[in-house]
């Protein structure tokens, strides 16, 4: 039988900022994404596309 543990459960900051890092879209496309909502949805069809 398994057992569940905690996220991040035995490693330390450093490696999660690595693992989180590797993970990240370094993808500029996206930036756009959040400039254009820094100030919110505009509605909520906006806000579900997101």
């Amino acid at each position: 039988m398994s057992t569940t543990k905690p996220a991040g459960e035995g490693i330390s900051d450093e490696e999660m900022v690595k693992e989180v890092a590797e993970q990240t879209s370094n993808d500029l496309a996206v930036e756009s994404v959040f400039e254009n909502e820094s100030d919110g949805a505009k509605d909520d069809g906006e806000a579900a596309d997101g």
